[in-house]
C-alpha cells in the first residue's frame, strides 16, 4: 500500500495558525521562567547583603527589592489600612499597613506591620498597640502590585482594602511615599504575627506550561502530517 503526502489548503492554514499560537505561547512561558529565575537570583543575593538604611531621599525600588532594610521614624496610625482576606494557619484576618514618618523628612515609608485576626464583624476593626515616639523598624523591601481582579473599587473612607497599590495609597493619603513597602521582621510587643511566607517565584510552573504548549505544537504537526497522507490507488 502506497501513500502520498498531499496536504489540503484549509487544514494547512489551520495547522499553521495553531502552530504559531502554541509555539508563541511556549516561548512566552520560557521567557517568564527565565525572568523569574533572575528574580530568584536577585533574592538570594540580597539575603546576604547588609541592611539598607532608608532615609528621606527617594530610593530605587527595583534595586532594593528583597533587600533587608532598616528605618527610623514615628508611626502615623491615622493613615493605617487593613488588607482584607489574609489567612494565617487557616484563620482569616488582616495585614496592617501603616506609614512610618521618616526621621528628619516629610517622606514616609509604608510598613506592613504584620497579620492580625479579624474580629468577625467588619464594623469592629481589630485594635493593635502602636507605640508613640521615634522608633527603629527592620524588615525586607517588597514591591506591591501585580495583577489582581476587583469586584468593586474601595469604598471612600474605608480602612479595609482588598488590594494595595502605592499609587492608590498615595492618592488616598496625600503622603509622599518611598516607592516600596517594608515587610517588618523586627520584634514588637503589638500582638501582630510576622510569619511571612517564603517567596514563591513559580519558575517550575512556567516551565511546565511551556512543555504543555510545545506538546500541543508537536501534536498539531503530527495530526497535520497524518491527515495529509493520501492512499494511492492500487
Amino acid at each position: 500500500m502506497t501513500y502520498r503526502f498531499r496536504p489540503a489548503l484549509l487544514p494547512g492554514i489551520a495547522a499553521a495558525i495553531m502552530l504559531g499560537v502554541t509555539l508563541g505561547a511556549g516561548r512566552w512561558q520560557l521567557a517568564r521562567a527565565h525572568y523569574k529565575e533572575q528574580l530568584r537570583e536577585r533574592f538570594e543575593a540580597a539575603q546576604s547583603m547588609p541592611p539598607v538604611e532608608i532615609g528621606g531621599a527617594e530610593l530605587d525600588a527595583r534595586e532594593l527589592e528583597f533587600h533587608p532594610a532598616t528605618a527610623t521614624g514615628r508611626w502615623l496610625p491615622e493613615y493605617a489600612i487593613l488588607l482584607d482576606n489574609r489567612v494565617q494557619g487557616g484563620v482569616a484576618g488582616y495585614e496592617l499597613l501603616m506609614p512610618l514618618q521618616l526621621a528628619g523628612s516629610t517622606r514616609v515609608l509604608l510598613v506592613n506591620r504584620g497579620w492580625v485576626r479579624s474580629g468577625g464583624r467588619r464594623e469592629r476593626l481589630p485594635e493593635v498597640a502602636t507605640p508613640a515616639g521615634e522608633l527603629r523598624v527592620s524588615g525586607r523591601v517588597r514591591i506591591p502590585g501585580g495583577r489582581f481582579m476587583e469586584l468593586a473599587p474601595e469604598a471612600a473612607g474605608s480602612r479595609i482594602w482588598q488590594n494595595l497599590t502605592l499609587e492608590r495609597y498615595a492618592g488616598w493619603s496625600g503622603l509622599a511615599l518611598q516607592p516600596f513597602v517594608l515587610e517588618q521582621t523586627s520584634a514588637a510587643e503589638d500582638g501582630l504575627v510576622r510569619d511571612w511566607p517564603a517567596v514563591d517565584f513559580g519558575t517550575d510552573r512556567h516551565y511546565g506550561y511551556a512543555l504543555q504548549w510545545f506538546a500541543f505544537a508537536a501534536i498539531t504537526v503530527f495530526l497535520f502530517l497524518f491527515l495529509s497522507l493520501r492512499k494511492l490507488p492500487a
